[in-house]
């Protein structure tokens, strides 16, 4: 870096960018050969661990260097080889050297060293290029820029034609009868069961300049792709306009489990995080799902708490309980947390009858309870962890799942507050813990005289004045 700083600096006399080009050019040659280097040792076998210890040789080895660190190391090499291409302000070098710095915080993650230099380079480098891009746009289009955006927003927000039909819906709430934290807590969080918020979320925009791993298919075994998000998002208009479907289930490409508002810090100012992810104790995962119409996701469960919003178009989940893990023939190797469904699509399997051919090895599916919904722009969800689900956009769609990394532990307790009529008490939260930790503790404040008022409100009701948090 110090290298790279020095030759790239400002020349102080004429003549010094002449004497400094000999000195770039070679860190150029250097710096890509290594960027070669590291990335073929990341996608190269790595040694057993067991073989590590064995042979005090290997571990000296390039292919023994931990996979943190390769991916370290590659972050760095991207960061030069993107300041010495920026010092080039074409438009070529400037496409590339924000391509290595995306590329740099893909792989190596916001926490790597240089991050705040990939974050300065992809700022920089976005804003000298978005006035060249709109110019670009009227001319490839032969539209003014505003009716050429307008006719892409109204074609990815198109409502679908033809919709699935909801065979059991979920329970839902809407924007003006949504539960209250503690109701959502001691409710659908405690028993685990879905709840569908209808209109709730806002939304978030993008910045076209920026590259991103599109997963081209992994049920083909095409692998990343890395594109620009506005080639991206010309590949989703495409796929919205066409009526021939893509080979696989990924529309010819689909940004699955993205990074993206790590990736690009200044999309957080557009996200909302639901109040319900405070449900989460530790760390909140934020994955970004943003793909054509058709793409599938597969039945599968995760490990951990979902609130998934719908940002953009319209998307259809069926959602499996635990106990129904039998009838969706889970994997028996690798990814033992997915269905071995084949098709994997299960709307198209349901519709030409697949899983009740008389060859078919998955003829209980159709026995498996379920309850479903079509998710639209706003809407919400909560995913309990563990359930399985099914996935399928039915148009361009972009969605937004916050991942409770660590789920609290609820102790319900009772109140001093006897419920008239009733020989029961009012339930109160006393402590929400995660591993010992106390995350958050509400105390039911009683005082002397309510306890001869039976009508002191509880904590479930809508008057939740007498209760401190």
């Amino acid at each position: 870096l110090t290298a790279a700083a020095t030759a790239t600096a400002p020349a102080q006399a004429d003549g010094g960018c002449k004497g400094n080009a000999p000195k770039i050019e070679a860190l150029q040659h250097t710096f890509n050969d290594l960027h070669q280097s590291i990335w073929s040792l990341i996608h190269r076998k790595r040694p057993a661990a067991d073989a590590l210890v064995e042979d005090g040789e290997t571990a000296s080895k390039p292919e023994a260097l931990p996979l943190w660190l390769l991916r370290e190391l590659l972050a760095i090499c991207c960061s030069v080889q993107a300041l010495l291409l920026a010092r080039r302000p074409s438009q070529q070098t400037l496409k590339e050297a924000l391509r290595l710095a995306d590329l740099g915080l893909i792989v190596g993650g916001p926490e790597t060293e240089v991050s705040s230099v990939l974050f300065e380079l992809t700022r920089g480098i976005s804003q000298a290029l978005s006035s060249e891009s709109s110019q670009d746009e009227e001319e490839e289009t032969g539209l003014p820029l505003k009716r050429f955006r307008a006719a892409q927003d109204q074609l990815v927000a198109a409502k679908p034609s033809i919709m699935p039909l909801v065979h059991r819906p979920a329970k839902e709430a809407d924007r003006h009868n949504m539960p209250a934290f503690e109701n959502f807590l001691l409710g659908p969080y405690t028993a685990q069961t879905p709840l569908e918020l209808q209109a709730y979320w806002g939304g978030s925009s993008c910045l076209g300049q920026r590259w991103v791993a599109v997963e081209m298919d992994y049920w083909l075994d095409q692998g990343f792709e890395l594109m620009q998000l506005r080639d991206f998002v010309s590949h989703c208009s495409h796929v919205e306009a066409s009526d021939d479907k893509k080979a696989g289930l990924s529309g010819g490409g689909y940004l699955a489990q993205c990074a993206l508002l790590d990736q690009i810090p200044e999309l957080q100012d557009d996200i909302v995080m639901p109040d319900y992810c405070l449900c989460g104790g530790g760390t909140i995962l934020r994955q970004m799902f943003f793909g054509p119409k058709c793409t599938v996701t597969p039945a599968h469960w995760d490990p951990y708490e979902n609130i998934f919003c719908q940002v953009v178009g319209y998307k259809y989940l069926r959602l499996f309980p635990p106990s129904e893990a039998a009838k969706l023939y889970p994997r028996k190797e690798n990814l033992q947390n997915n269905s071995s469904l084949d098709p994997a699509d299960i709307l198209e399997g349901e519709r030409d009858g697949a899983y009740t051919a008389e060859q078919s090895p998955f003829k209980r599916f159709l026995e498996a309870e379920f309850v479903d919904m079509v998710l639209e722009p706003g809407d919400m969800l909560y995913l309990p962890k563990g359930w399985w689900h099914f996935v399928k956009s039915l148009s361009t769609s972009i969605s937004l799942a916050f991942h409770f990394i660590e789920r609290l532990q609820v102790e319900v307790g009772c109140s001093d507050t006897m419920v008239a009529g009733q020989g029961c008490k009012t339930p109160t939260i006393r402590g929400i813990r995660t591993r010992g930790r106390c995350i958050i503790e509400w105390v039911h404040t009683i005082h002397e005289d309510s306890k001869m008022n039976p009508s002191t409100p509880g904590l479930l009701e809508k008057d939740n004045s007498t209760c401190d948090a």
